[in-house]
């Protein structure tokens, strides 16, 4: 974790963090030389579980601090959502290995989504913080 990746709202940011830590133990899982399906499938329905309440919550503070692209940005969580519960799928019927699953997380919802596209809303919660700390 790194500092430039904060976007100064405590909870945002633990729900940020603990996505790479999924992340992460995903990736140590499937580095194992045994059968791991069970387990990756465990953290894959944990990382599902885990986003959609992150993007819940994470809509309601973008309406609470009036970002004006709240709407595409639920659409863009919706997509990704989808995006997981396919590729489960997928891999629960064999049509895809584990490294499809991890180039998705690491790809599409850390680098894609989390690095990229929530950094545009960093600025409208600090400014949010500010004055709520002014008034």
């Amino acid at each position: 974790w790194m500092e430039e990746w904060e976007c100064g709202h405590a909870r945002i940011d633990e729900q940020h963090k603990e996505l790479l830590y999924i992340a992460n133990e995903m990736i140590a899982v499937s580095l194992k030389s045994k059968d791991k399906s069970d387990e990756i499938i465990g953290l894959i329905d944990r990382l599902i579980a885990h986003v959609a309440v992150h993007f819940e919550y994470e809509e309601t503070v973008l309406n609470k601090v009036g970002y004006p692209l709240t709407a595409e940005h639920a659409e863009i969580h919706q997509r990704l959502v989808d995006k997981a519960l396919k590729l489960k799928k997928d891999y629960e019927n064999g049509e895809i290995m584990s490294s499809a699953l991890f180039t998705f997380i690491v790809g599409d919802v850390v680098l894609g989504h989390m690095f990229n596209e929530d950094r545009r809303f960093f600025g409208h919660i600090r400014a949010s913080l500010v004055e709520n700390e002014e008034g």
